[in-house]
């Protein structure tokens, strides 16, 4: 493709017989489902401002992925089931850095990633002001199992749970005012959970019940 602004919705839905699409520089738009379920290993979208639902679902052989600071949203279920995604802008294998600029994070948006290693994020949940069960880390894992996943009771009661990857210890968040309430409640899988130190101790009730206290950044 070599003039394009914008990927349409579902333009290369289901294109899985594809080994290689190579973009132009300047691609603003990718419409909902654009490259759902197509077997691209790469894709550097540097210019990207909005995304669709589900733009990379089932993008089981994608790896690598490039977001740039012109993006403020990733939409529902956008990796969900992209089973060897590596790293989101990063070098290093299982390590997701969404950055600051990013101010909404869809549900489900990374299910099904199981290579994730590390997560890097500006906030818990759906926005910087969540709350309830918009506001806690298995928000962006969705509610829904996948075959590997981690189950927690995390923000209701014992029927009620998210899915995690397998391989997730690292948490980073970058850029909150707060941690609401039960945002990281019974991920104990979790080794280091890192915040930015203006949170300073802005914390919901049970924000961290049964898991690692965090470090400040």
């Amino acid at each position: 493709v070599t003039n394009a602004q914008t990927i349409p919705y579902r333009a290369f839905r289901n294109c899985s017989f594809l080994e290689e699409i190579n973009l132009n520089d300047g691609i603003v738009g990718v419409g909902a489902e654009a490259f759902s379920n197509c077997e691209i290993k790469s894709i550097n979208l540097l210019s990207l401002s909005n995304m669709g639902n589900s733009a990379f679902e089932g993008c089981i052989l994608l790896e690598h992925f490039e977001i740039g600071d012109q993006l403020k949203s990733i939409p529902e279920r956008a990796f969900s089931g992209c089973i060897n995604l590596k790293n989101i802008n990063s070098s290093s294998d299982g390590q997701f850095i969404i950055p600051n600029s990013v101010r909404e994070i869809g549900s489900a948006a990374f299910a099904g990633c199981n290579s994730l290693r590390s997560l890097t994020i500006p906030f818990v949940g759906n926005k910087p002001n969540s709350s309830d069960q918009y506001g806690v880390l298995g928000y962006v894992f969705g509610e829904k199992t996948w075959t590997g996943a981690i189950s927690k009771s995390h923000y209701y009661g014992s029927n009620y749970y998210h899915y995690f990857p397998p391989m997730l210890t690292s948490v980073t968040v970058t850029n909150a005012q707060t941690i609401p309430y039960r945002a990281f409640r019974n991920c104990s899988f979790l080794q280091s959970v890192r915040i930015n130190g203006s949170v300073n101790h802005n914390f919901g009730k049970e924000a961290f019940d049964n898991c690692v206290r965090p470090v400040y950044i």
